[in-house]
């Protein structure tokens, strides 16, 4: 079986298979591969020995106790003189444990339940107790706090918050080694887990590998995934004919080279493909455009990563000969194109080096923003106090006219106030003019307004910019080096346009991309920047359009 093949390419790659408190369908089949003599891959299980699950059947509790008092400090002495603990089996013997009505008709056989959360799965060994075909356990707990106490002891008084709780095994498998993922369509994930999960293996490099053998997402991706690989085959433009954007066909030949075909492959074509084949398969969860696209852009970037860590395997067409080399190079692809990840590293220094220039223009067009604000409201002032005095002296000088038995109480009180500060209001007629004069004069000689515009619409288009890099469309749609080369130069053009506005920058453009993240960059405040210049919402406040 295709099962087995997986095993025996892990065994000679000397490839583990990891386990947690939720096991698959994957296990069972791999145990059942072993029953029938096939090589079997070392395998580790990973749990905490307080979960939930296991604490509710007394029997797993009981058993964990044992397993917990009869264990020993690690070290040469023990691992030498160590005795073995004898479980007993009764949890895992259907004549035995009557709990589940499935397993004590049927054993590992036979299961209703498509998730480990329904509720038929009460009573059955799967969820009390981790999976016991492994060969290496590793076993979590929580002590239990007892002061003036040197013994440690475990609380079990104490239940995780989650039934079958992964998060409380505190282990991480990539931490401990390099992992490859195998999608054979599990009913316990929702496809758009499935989905998600197998693009970011694409996108982190990571070995993947599909299996053809179910509808849905799976086989859809792996449809995806054959088109796309034969850009490698050797009669490439035969195979690659159909998926090719039009007008491509007659300018393309057997000996153009794999990223050529690559840059020539249509998006909407391979969708199309992949929903014509599988149309009445049932498919929830599917394959999108916007997913083609971005898959492309990865494949485009690094080719070699993956056609080397990404296969699909057939369980009807192929044999075990072929099936077992494919999956030992995806097994062994972890560190075989290392290079290839140095354009990305390139890439994403120039895109730091790119929103720290956003970040300054930002902030520049900010205080010239402030200071046009200031002078626009301070000449508004002055324009609004130069008039209200210039109509007040045109109205005494025409009071001054009338008889004083004629004036008003009003009129009384202005001319006493005339008397006593006569000074301050001529003083005011010549001071407020000339204040207005000097701030016409700074906003029409120093182009405030200007320079906030054009800092503003700089700052825009880096943004503008950065996305047309990081999607590469033109004028990014030339070969990395040549994308990264023209990027750098419309970055140094855009900050010569910033220093000829005002305002003062260094030279970190023109020195090369020799540090990863620019020393005067805030990350807190560029994300502050980037969910208000993408999203539209700041940090702390209702989203807006």
């Amino acid at each position: 079986t295709m099962v087995g093949n997986i095993t025996a390419a892990a065994f000679l790659a000397n490839v583990w298979t990891f386990t947690g408190p939720r096991i698959s369908n994957f296990e069972v089949f791999i145990q059942q591969c072993l029953r029938i003599g096939d090589v079997g891959a070392f395998r580790l299980v990973a749990a905490h020995m307080q979960d939930k699950a296991y604490m509710e059947c007394a029997l797993a509790r009981q058993m964990m106790k044992d397993l917990f008092n009869s264990s020993q400090v690690l070290s040469a002495e023990s691992v030498s003189e160590s005795r073995p603990l004898v479980l007993p089996s009764s949890l895992w013997d259907p004549a035995l444990n009557a709990a589940n009505q499935e397993f004590a008709q049927h054993g590992y056989n036979y299961w209703s339940f498509d998730s480990l959360d329904q509720q038929t799965t009460s009573g059955h060994p799967m969820v009390q107790w981790p999976w016991p075909h492994g060969d290496l356990f590793l076993l979590f707990y929580r002590e239990k706090n007892t002061k003036g106490v040197a013994d440690i002891n475990a609380d079990w008084d104490f239940a995780t918050a989650n039934w079958l709780d992964d998060g409380a095994t505190l282990f991480t498998p990539q931490v401990f080694a390099p992992i490859c993922s195998v999608c054979i369509g599990s009913p316990t994930l929702r496809p758009s887990e499935i989905k998600k999960h197998m693009l970011q293996s694409i996108h982190q490099g990571s070995p993947l590998v599909i299996m053809d053998n179910t509808s849905g997402i799976g086989k859809q991706m792996g449809t995806v995934v054959r088109d796309i690989q034969n850009v490698w085959k050797a009669a490439t433009l035969s195979a690659c004919r159909p998926f090719l954007e039009d007008g491509w066909s007659s300018s393309m030949g057997d000996n153009c080279n794999p990223r050529d075909f690559l840059h020539a492959l249509s998006p909407t074509k391979i969708l199309q493909h992949a929903e014509q084949a599988f149309v009445a398969s049932g498919v929830d969860e599917k394959l999108k455009l916007s997913d083609i696209v971005d898959l492309l852009d990865v494949v485009k970037r690094r080719p070699q990563t993956f056609h080397k860590t990404v296969c699909v395997v057939d369980p009807l067409t192929e044999s075990t000969d072929q099936a077992v080399e494919k999956l030992m190079s995806v097994f062994t692809s972890t560190q075989a194109c290392p290079g290839e990840f140095a354009p990305a590293e390139m890439q994403h220094k120039l895109v730091m080096r790119a929103w720290d220039l956003h970040l300054r223009l930002s902030g520049g067009s900010v205080c010239r923003w402030r200071v046009a604000f200031l002078l626009m409201v301070s000449t508004a002032f002055l324009v609004v106090a130069c008039t209200s005095l210039a109509i007040l002296r045109l109205w005494c000088d025409s009071r001054d006219a009338l008889s004083p038995g004629s004036r008003g109480e009003l009129d009384k009180c202005i001319e006493e106030w005339r008397l006593h500060d006569n000074s301050v209001l001529h003083t005011s007629f010549v001071v407020v003019p000339i204040l207005l004069t000097i701030l016409m004069s700074i906003e029409t000689f120093r182009h405030v307004f200007q320079k906030w515009r054009q800092l503003h619409m700089e700052a825009s288009h880096v943004v503008a910019e950065i996305y047309l890099f990081l999607g590469g469309v033109a004028p990014y749609d030339d070969r990395a080096a040549a994308n990264e080369k023209r990027f750098l130069e419309r970055l140094r053009e855009m900050h010569t346009h910033s220093s000829l506005s005002g305002m003062d920058g260094d030279n970190s453009l023109g020195q090369g991309m020799d540090t990863d993240v620019p020393t005067s960059m805030n990350l807190d405040k560029l994300n502050s920047e980037v969910l208000w210049q993408l999203y539209g919402r700041r940090r702390g406040c209702c989203p807006c359009r």
